[in-house]
């Protein structure tokens, strides 16, 4: 890996919504706790934004936090990446709004659809670019407006998704420092997957399956772990507690 930069995070910037809506808020809509929430997911409120508001519009407002952090000007930004689910339009992409937005004359902009590990892929897309030294900063941002598509009938989905933003520069960084090493991985095949159907009736357009999401996720963290402290191996068993449970699950 001679020749290549070290690449880094150098700054964040964040922006939610006003408006929150609060585990007890749901209480009174869906057959839920606080508790029942907490126990599970550990969220406690989610930040709702206004019908006049785009995901356009949060990804701006982080991207500006981001830049003021790191001190940078919009034109010292070689590429942005958005990755959502939820963008403005088709296209133009929301990276190239956001581009507009606060005058990134100088930068590329597209747009990386992997729903929830979509920013973690685009912090490893943009620490490519950094590190070959096609690019010297690249912006990259999660941004989401999910309440707008969510079924608020539905306890299963509405308590988990909101609307918000956070940005984050990949730039340059000295050695010793930045990105050590990265694992990317699906197990669509399990059919575990939350799925988002935009056509299909309100109560079937956005579903999830909190058990077997819950399962794979800790699998999947238990295994990328040991493939970065290189230790892996396809037989090892790990026991974990699953919460809500009185007993412990061997996965392997």
């Amino acid at each position: 890996m001679a020749g290549l930069f070290h690449g880094g995070i150098i700054a964040t910037g964040s922006y939610v919504p006003e408006k929150v809506i609060t585990n007890h808020d749901l209480e009174r809509i869906v057959d839920t706790s606080d508790e029942w929430i907490v126990t599970r997911t550990g969220i406690r409120e989610r930040r709702i934004a206004d019908s006049n508001t785009a995901t356009s519009d949060l990804a701006t407002m982080a991207a500006r936090r981001a830049l003021e952090s790191a001190r940078l000007t919009p034109q010292d930004i070689d590429m942005i990446v958005v990755a959502t689910v939820t963008p403005d339009m088709h296209f133009p992409s929301t990276a190239c709004l956001v581009q507009r937005n606060i005058g990134a004359t100088n930068a590329s902009a597209f747009d990386l659809e992997a729903a929830c590990s979509g920013f973690l892929y685009g912090i490893i897309v943009a620490n490519q670019f950094v590190a070959t030294g096609l690019c010297r900063n690249v912006m990259v941002i999660g941004a989401e407006c999910l309440s707008k598509f969510v079924n608020w009938k539905d306890r299963n989905t509405c308590v988990l998704f909101g609307d918000g933003a956070g940005a984050v520069i990949v730039s340059r960084v000295g050695e010793g420092y930045g990105f050590l090493s990265q694992v990317l991985g699906v197990m669509a095949a399990e059919q575990t997957c939350s799925c988002w159907r935009p056509g299909a009736p309100e109560s079937r357009r956005l579903s999830r399956r909190l058990k077997g999401n819950y399962t794979t996720s800790i699998w999947r963290e238990a295994r990328s772990s040991s493939l970065l402290c290189g230790s892996w191996l396809p037989w090892q068993r790990r026991r974990y507690r699953e919460p809500g449970l009185q007993r412990s699950r061997w996965i392997s």
